[in-house]
């Protein structure tokens, strides 16, 4: 079967690229991703992102891509050329390799991958390059980027004429010029400086315009800038926060409402609960507690049931699906962002702060399952789920609370993902593969149930296997 939303970025290692990748997949569309190094993509182990080795100066790299697209996909809906270099460096000081180099990528690796690309995208298909305020004339400009801002200008003119060569036929393109952007390239162009725009902030508005923006846009250079921490992200997301779940201060009623003194149920992801028939022994509980992608779709409301109270998310997949949007929201956070453990994704960048737990509390957190230095053993960060459970023990007055459908990822599943159950559930990890839960969350939850603090309702064997850890 063919996916029905299919999305190529390039310079997907690390900063701009890198949360693009998280976006679309956590949206549903199939990603693939095209980077040098594809080893940070790869480790997201998601079921729905490709991640090649892709160098833009390798005319067989090119070809990989075409073959993986006829292949697999057929169609491109959007192509983002992210991908860029930078060298920071005096005019005089510059070589021929060095304006090489830059052009390579920026100008000549957009061109040909575009050009390769447009036979697999439609009409109303989408290619956004990715430029520079730097290469918009009239701008102000910063000596020591010759090479880079003049191939920044290049691929603003580029872009103004294929929309107009393809007009007829489409796909659209347009072009995002950017200021300033908080990303790795631009800490090891100039040392020190710290720009007004994080990769997640401007991430997630190159993706709502990458999904949209042709249907207002074609052959358009849109200047993103922002000069202040206020950024437009934030605007946008703070309008899309509102109008998703309402006003803050109702919201933070409405939590203690639904869990003080209330019979409460938390139900995860596991692929186990769909053998069973909980719909309605779910719905029976006063508050019904649901996590990450869980998705009450009509096809799975006799195992899971309907109704979704609190909806517990990681930030990035706040506007995932409709049947969450009357929830009230609990964003998890699942990395230390600190200094010291610095966080790619950070807190939500809007002013309401619905973060389950703050760093001073994280780090005791992830202490409790064996953590040093900022980084869990056997299982990397603490998982939403693990977060869940210990909010709703510490932080809640609940008259109890009852667990459904949590494996934390056990070596065996009685069952597979597939047909009519949808891949977001959690998929069954074998014997060689390396479980991204902590071991140590599984062992707490239990002690925590013999203690009586909750209810961890075992389905089948499962769970038992699970916590047999050498």
């Amino acid at each position: 079967m063919k996916p029905t939303k299919t999305v190529i970025i390039t310079g997907t290692s690390r900063g701009i690229g890198f949360e693009l990748v998280h976006l679309f997949a956590n949206s549903g569309y199939s990603v693939l991703a095209l980077s040098r190094n594809a080893r940070p993509v790869s480790n997201l182990n998601f079921e729905n992102i490709t991640a090649l080795s892709f160098d833009l100066n390798k005319s067989e790299d090119y070809e990989h891509v075409e073959a993986f697209v006829q292949n697999e996909w057929s169609q491109v809906d959007i192509l983002i050329n992210n991908a860029g270099t930078l060298i920071n460096k005096p005019f005089s000081a510059t070589t021929f390799e060095d304006f090489k180099q830059v052009y390579n990528t920026n100008v000549f690796g957009v061109a040909e991958l575009t050009r390769r690309m447009i036979p697999f995208m439609p009409k109303n298909g989408h290619v956004v390059t990715i430029s520079s305020m730097g290469g918009v004339q009239g701008s102000v400009k910063f000596p020591g980027l010759a090479a880079y801002s003049s191939s920044k200008g290049a691929v603003i003119t580029l872009t103004e004429l294929l929309a107009e060569e393809y007009k007829e036929s489409g796909p659209c393109f347009n072009v995002l010029a950017l200021g300033a952007v908080q990303t790795e390239m631009l800490k090891e162009a100039f040392p020190g400086y710290e720009a007004p725009n994080t990769a997640v902030q401007m991430g997630a508005y190159i993706f709502e315009f990458a999904k949209t923006g042709q249907q207002f846009y074609n052959g358009k250079l849109l200047q993103i800038q922002e000069t202040k921490s206020t950024t437009l992200y934030r605007r946008w997301a703070l309008v899309k926060y509102k109008r998703m779940f309402g006003d803050d201060s109702k919201m933070g009623r409405t939590l203690q409402e639904l869990t003080e003194n209330k019979n409460i149920v938390l139900v995860g992801n596991s692929v186990e609960i769909l053998q069973y028939d909980l719909g309605e022994y779910i719905e029976s509980f006063d508050t019904v507690v649901r996590f990450g992608k869980g998705v009450p779709e009509d096809k799975l409301q006799q195992h899971i049931g309907k109704r979704t109270d609190i909806w517990v998310t990681g930030w990035l997949r706040m506007n995932f699906h409709p049947a969450f949007e009357d929830a009230y929201p609990l964003f998890n956070r699942c990395r230390i962002h600190l200094d010291k453990y610095p966080d790619h994704r950070g807190p939500p960048p809007w002013g309401h702060d619905n973060d389950m737990f703050n760093d001073e509390e994280l780090m005791k957190i992830f202490e409790l399952v064996g953590a040093k230095n900022g980084v869990a053993p056997g299982g990397g960060r603490p998982s939403a789920g693990f977060l869940g459970i210990l909010f709703f023990l510490q932080k809640c007055k609940c008259k109890s609370i009852t667990l459904i459908g949590f494996d934390f990822f056990a070596k065996k599943l009685p069952i597979k993902t597939g047909g009519d159950y949808p891949s977001s559930w959690h998929m069954p990890v074998n014997s060689t593969s390396k479980s991204p839960h902590n071991p140590n969350e599984a062992k707490l939850v239990k002690k925590w149930e013999q203690k009586g603090k909750l209810h961890w309702k075992i389905l089948s064997d499962l769970n038992d296997e699970m916590l047999k850890f050498s």
